[in-house]
């Protein structure tokens, strides 16, 4: 049985997101991580956890997010990167 409590990495990772561009609102909202169904590139389901980043609901996928935000040298970069794509996709759904 997989243990679905909220992993440190996930922790961490949130911490560095709330760095990006000199300080974003980043809010869990999950109290355990879960599984998101399988897809065709993800066979197995993505892990991960909702949070809300600047009030925008969003599910923060553990291997394919958090940990390529820990472990890569430009952290903040991809944090960023990450996080303005959430705000552009918000938008263009707002506008449409």
């Amino acid at each position: 049985m997989e243990d679905l409590s909220i992993s440190k990495i996930m922790y961490a990772a949130i911490a560095e997101l709330e760095k990006a561009f000199g300080g974003t609102d980043i809010k869990l909202v999950s109290e355990k991580m879960y599984r998101k169904p399988p897809t065709e590139f993800a066979k197995a389901g993505m892990l991960g956890v909702d949070v809300l980043v600047e009030g925008i609901p969003v599910f923060l996928p553990h291997e394919s997010v958090a940990e390529e935000i820990l472990w890569n040298i430009g952290r903040i970069n991809l944090a960023e990167e990450w996080i303005w794509q959430i705000i552009k996709d918000d938008l263009r759904f707002k506008i449409q």
